[in-house]
């Protein structure tokens, strides 16, 4: 007896299908092709197309399916396709058309958070062309069928397992299995600071479902940080792809900072190591305070000379290492432009010997020998003249002269001064300042010029109320500046008056040094240097307004002019006989110019070449 099926007048369908590679194909009625579901027809589906799918296909994301049916001997009744084995048939589609195109989208068939396998089922419906009442009146149907089975999998994106080694040209991280079925892609990300392993710059690459190795062609040593993150069907916007823990390796030392050294004339050197594998290796960079120093792109290039530093104050560095794909390791460290030497308040040296000095701190008012630090001077000074010469220290404070030994540095003798005696300018470096003389006498500058004979007690005043005095020890000849500039010979009864020399007005400042004097009447800074004893003039220069010399170094004719700008000041070294520059270098604090060297309180020195 034909059996008889009646044709489906509603029907609950939903069906999940996601197909990578679709393939539109010509079916025949055998085999893996459409089957009749009840046999005894007259009619025939003869022709039949759809879009091919794989049998356990992973749907993944909506495809369009295209179809066409012809039936020879009878009548097309419907097409359907409907998703099998969940609580009831889920429709996906169903027309009335032979030939047409549908969608079928997974994230509308079945719900988030869920896995499984399922039939996609497609149903051709005709008439059964037996003449019956039944056929006639179309309530007897022939069904033909096709099924495929698919995977969806709805399931949140998970961890997935890594582990990464060190290869000849950087890292391979290889992953492991994903526990679920519906990865979409893996993005590896690394960094050298754990709190930036996700930011987009440290991005290496992503990797497509299937791809389990990835390479990281930028490791320049160190410990790094890797990380992934796992999208999958199912991220969304509310669902978002999953971020998998961060591991950390350290296979090999970074480059870092390994030397650094203070060069002449205020340049300053840093060295450091090379990466461990040159294929990573993009460039080095030194910053400080992410401004840009040294920039250098040759791995064989380990150092670099910096020439802006400011003198006396510290830097923090960065040596900033890139590998090739941008991910960069860092290593800090401080600087200070300059060589070490004792911290000071106040510097003094014997104006015979460069090599001696004094250096005076004022938080524990020690005065102290820079050759031999546990030999000191407990005590207040105002200034101070040293010579070794004449086993002689000279110190001035509040009214007293002290006498010291030079290499003990024990009171030999204190004297006191009076109102006329008494230095009105203490620690003057412009003119006479105190000075050890001979092995007798000691000048120092009062209300008047003073020369004073230690041995006898005796006090000599020179020159003009608030002038200036001049020696030099090669002629032992004393000059005052006045109107009129007077010579006088120092001799054992004290000075006598040789002559007068010639006459300089509106005098500003002046210095002695080697056996020159310097003198400048206006603003501009006009200089005159003479040479002693006859002062005659060997050098004549201006160096404009605000180009003042500050200080003279005794042993090398150079000096210092200071210019301002901000807390930082400006240090050029000059040829006194010339005016012409010499060196530039900015500084923080106090300095002085001693024999080529300049010395920074803060316990530097540079030196600059002659």
């Amino acid at each position: 007896m034909k059996k008889r099926i009646h044709l489906p007048t509603g029907y609950l369908a939903m069906a999940l299908l996601a197909l990578c590679h679709l393939t539109s194909c010509e079916f025949q009625p055998e085999g893996d092709n459409f089957v009749e579901i009840d046999p005894v027809q007259k009619s025939e589906l003869t022709r039949y197309e759809i879009t091919d799918i794989e049998d356990g296909l992973l749907l993944t994301e909506p495809i369009e399916l295209s179809y066409s049916f012809a039936v020879t001997d009878g009548k097309f009744y419907l097409f359907e396709a409907v998703l099998d084995r969940t609580v009831s048939h889920q429709e996906i589609f169903k027309s009335e058309y032979p030939k047409g195109v549908f969608t079928v989208d997974p994230a509308k068939l079945y719900p988030n958070d869920s896995y499984g396998r399922f039939d996609l089922v497609f149903t051709v419906y005709t008439n059964t062309n037996t003449g019956s009442m039944a056929d006639v009146v179309g309530a007897e149907v022939v069904a033909y069928q096709l099924k495929k089975e698919v995977v969806i999998d709805r399931r949140p994106p998970a961890d997935i397992p890594f582990e990464a080694s060190l290869g000849e040209e950087g890292i391979v991280v290889e992953f492991g299995e994903y526990p679920y079925a519906n990865l979409v892609s893996t993005t590896v990300y690394a960094s050298y600071d754990p709190a930036t392993v996700y930011a987009e710059d440290n991005k290496v690459i992503t990797l497509a479902r299937g791809d389990s190795t990835a390479k990281i062609n930028s490791y320049v040593g160190g410990k790094i940080y890797i990380g992934a993150i796992v999208e999958s069907t199912t991220s969304t916007e509310w669902n978002s792809p999953h971020i998998v823990p961060i591991q950390s390796y350290d296979f090999l030392p970074a480059p870092k900072i390994v030397k650094k050294e203070t060069l002449k004339n205020g340049l300053f050197k840093v060295y450091w190591s090379k990466p461990p594998i040159a294929a990573s290796f993009r460039s080095y960079q030194l910053l400080h305070n992410n401004t840009l120093l040294a920039e250098l792109s040759s791995i064989n290039d380990t150092a670099a000379v910096l020439n802006d530093l400011v003198f006396g104050r510290p830097y923090e560095i960065e040596l900033k290492t890139t590998g090739s794909s941008g991910i960069a390791v860092f290593d800090t460290d401080t600087l200070t432009l300059g060589n070490p030497f004792p911290s000071f308040y106040r510097l003094y040296v014997d104006k015979e010997d460069a090599n001696e000095k004094l250096i005076y701190t004022d938080l524990d008012h020690r005065l102290f020998k820079e050759s031999s630090p546990d030999v000191f001077y407990d005590g207040y000074v105002e200034e101070v003249a040293l010579s070794k010469k004449y086993n002689l220290v000279a110190v001035l404070y509040s009214r007293r002269l002290l006498l010291l030994d030079y290499n003990t540095l024990a009171v030999l003798d204190e004297i006191t001064l009076n109102d006329i005696f008494y230095p009105s300018s203490p620690y003057s470096q412009r003119y006479l300042g105190l000075s050890i003389l001979n092995e007798r006498f000691i000048g120092f500058l009062g209300p008047v010029p003073v020369i004073y004979d230690y041995i006898d007690n005796v006090g000599y005043k020179l020159g003009v109320q608030y002038s200036a005095a001049y020696y030099f020890k090669d002629s032992n000849t004393l000059f005052t500046p006045g109107g009129i500039f007077s010579r006088y010979t120092l001799e054992a009864s004290g000075p006598v008056y040789d002559t007068n020399l010639f006459e300089f007005s509106d005098l500003r400042y002046s210095f002695t040094f080697n056996n020159y004097l310097l003198l400048s009447a206006t603003d501009n800074n006009e200089i005159k240097v003479y040479s002693a004893p006859n002062l005659d003039l060997v050098g004549s220069y201006t160096l404009g307004i605000d180009k003042a010399i500050a200080e003279v170094d005794h042993f090398t004719s150079w000096g210092l002019q200071h210019g301002f700008t901000g807390s930082t000041t400006t240090a050029t070294i000059i040829d006194l006989l010339t005016g012409e520059r010499l060196f530039e270098v900015d500084y923080f604090g106090e300095v002085r110019l001693i024999n080529g060297v300049l010395y920074h309180q803060n316990g530097l020195s540079i030196e600059f070449d002659r």
